[in-house]
């Protein structure tokens, strides 16, 4: 089954090459992952990577809200357990859809519209549409 990102979370693009995908391998990691010395040093190093970059932030937010495409992997230098236990404690805090919280809150942040949902004439599906500029 193929999955598909939230779209309320943009994926974290940079021109600037990451450790993540300079080296994938480095990264790897799933439940159940020896606790071995090998593993345990690799994702101490994944971990630090993460830590430096400048994109982790947005990584660990789009990798929270994506916990089907996230089920593996250290992201934003956390493990999937971290992650489904960070994905909780939002829950709790702001609910169920706490997604759409956070989306918002960014877009006020970075100061984009927020689009506003009109009902069509005949009552049907919604449609979105941007709000107006106050340029």
């Amino acid at each position: 089954m193929a999955y598909e990102a939230d779209p309320r979370i943009p994926f974290p693009y940079s021109a600037t090459p990451t450790a993540c995908r300079a080296e994938p391998e480095l990264f790897a990691y799933e439940h159940g992952d020896s606790n071995s010395d090998d593993i345990t040093i690799r994702v101490d190093q994944a971990t630090t990577a993460c830590a430096a970059c400048p994109l982790a932030p947005r990584c660990l937010k789009w990798a929270l809200a994506n916990p089907d495409l996230t089920q593996t992997g250290i992201w934003a230098a956390t493990t999937p357990r971290q992650r489904c236990t960070l994905r909780q404690r939002l829950i709790d805090r702001l609910g169920p859809d706490w997604v759409a919280i956070v989306a918002e809150h960014d877009r006020r942040r970075s100061g984009r519209p927020t689009p506003r949902v009109l009902t069509a004439p005949d009552g049907d599906a919604p449609e979105a549409v941007p709000a107006a500029s106050s340029a």
